[in-house]
Order: structure tokens, then sequence, then C-alpha cells
């Protein structure tokens, strides 16, 4: 053996080292899916508070208007979005920050991360619900969907001529026509294909969907003002919880 001289300090061994880096990599493998999870609820904390912010609003306008803020104003992208806006503070509120979006007024809303439960609450095509609800309309406001997270009519992504923006009018970008969710089951509306024509006005079969992106599930907004998460699955059996009659199961 090589004699130590006084004072100096012995290396590390190469097995050594690697060890070392081995504990270090398996620390990181366990910890770091941890703080993704930890960060990713409290991105579901702050989705579930702006659904609590915009529910205060919408409560409101509907005692500002005695009726609840329309899909949109008629023949004009003038949304409930826009509507209940000057009852709340930040515009940021208006987007989920699971998403990694920002919200802006701009493109009608077609990029937006939460949709309204237009079809029981108004709409304005054809000849489907295209009245202003009253508030007397809604029987069980603490079991009826006001907003919820949206993924819109798309499930890819897919980008313009401005990267990272969404192609607006292209049914398979993620996040188009966002503004709106839609029921199972198609209400009172017989307008153009039928019932199988929702939210983007001339596409049969194509609807906007709640987007289960929190744990598999997604922040609601009720009438009543609460908050809460649930599963997708929850939501579509029938209609109960769109309609403003729950328990009633019936669409």
């Amino acid at each position: 053996m090589t004699p130590r001289i006084p004072g100096q300090r012995a290396a590390f061994t190469l097995i050594e080292l690697l060890v070392v880096i081995a504990i270090i990599a398996i620390l990181a493998s366990i910890l770091f899916p941890v703080f993704a999870r930890a960060r990713e609820k409290a991105r579901q904390a702050s989705c579930l508070s702006n659904g609590k912010q915009m529910a205060l609003a919408i409560q409101m306008y509907a005692q500002d208007f005695e009726a609840y803020p329309m899909y949109a104003v008629s023949g004009s992208e003038y949304r409930w979005f826009d509507q209940v806006a000057p009852f709340i503070k930040t515009p940021a509120l208006f987007s989920c920050p699971s998403t990694g979006r920002k919200w802006d007024f701009g493109g009608g809303g077609r990029n937006a991360t939460y949709g309204y439960n237009y079809q029981y609450l108004g709409n304005s095509r054809g000849d489907c619900l295209n009245v202003p609800v009253g508030e007397e309309r809604i029987l069980t406001p603490a079991n009826t969907i006001a907003v919820a997270d949206s993924a819109g009519t798309g499930t890819q992504s897919c980008l313009n001529e401005v990267p990272g923006e969404p192609q607006f009018n292209n049914v398979a970008c993620k996040f188009n026509h966002g503004y709106s969710i839609d029921p199972p089951v198609l209400p009172g509306c017989t307008e153009g294909a039928g019932p199988n024509k929702f939210s983007t006005g001339g596409v049969p079969g194509v609807a906007s969907k709640i987007d289960a992106r929190h744990d598999g599930g997604a922040n609601i907004t009720f009438l009543d003002g609460h908050a809460k998460w649930m599963k997708t699955d929850d939501l579509y059996r029938d209609n109960r919880w769109w309609n403003g009659r729950f328990p009633d199961p019936t669409p």
C-alpha cells in the first residue's frame, strides 16, 4: 500500500462516486414525481378558486339582470365571459393554470379553458333555448353545473402562423370552442342536423367536452356558488347535473 502523507486528504474511489451518483438518481426518481404532483395539486386548487370567483360573478349578473348570462349575444361573439367580466377583477380567472394558457378576449374566446353550461342557461342558436334563463327556472342550483374545465371540441394540439396559439377555426385543436360545455343529450333543439349538433354550430357529432385534466377529474362550479372536483364519468351518465332539476334523471 502506498503510505499516506500526513495532512493529505484521501480521494474518493471511482466505485464510491458511482454509488453516490446512483443514490442521487434513485432519490430524484422518487422525489420528482412527488414534486410534480404537489405542483399540480396547487394548480388544481388555484383552478378551483377561479371557478368559485366565476360562480360569484354569474350570481351577481343574475341578480342585476334577473337571468343568467346568454351563451352569446345572438349574431355576435359577445359571449358569457364578456357579460360577467365587469364582475371579475382580473381576466386571469378565465384561464386554468394547469393548461399553461394565458387568457385574452381575442378570437371570440375560442381558446377558452373554462366552458359554460349554455344549453340550459341561455343558448343563442337557432330554435334552441334562445332566451335568457331566469333564476326561477333552475330548481336545484346547488346541483346544476354553471362552469367547468373545458377541453373544447378538439383533442389534439395544433399550430397556426402564431406558434403556440390555437388555430381557432380547426375543430381538431385543443380548446377550440372551449367557451362552452355540452351535456350528454342535446335538449330541445332541432336546429340543422338534429340532436348530434352541439357547440360547433354546424359539425354533426362534435361536442365540447368537460376536460378531466385534474387527476382524472375536473373542477365543476355550480350555480349556488360552490365548486368541487368530480369524476367526469359521473357528469355524462345523463343530464341530471345540467338541467337544473336534479335529482330528476331525465334529459
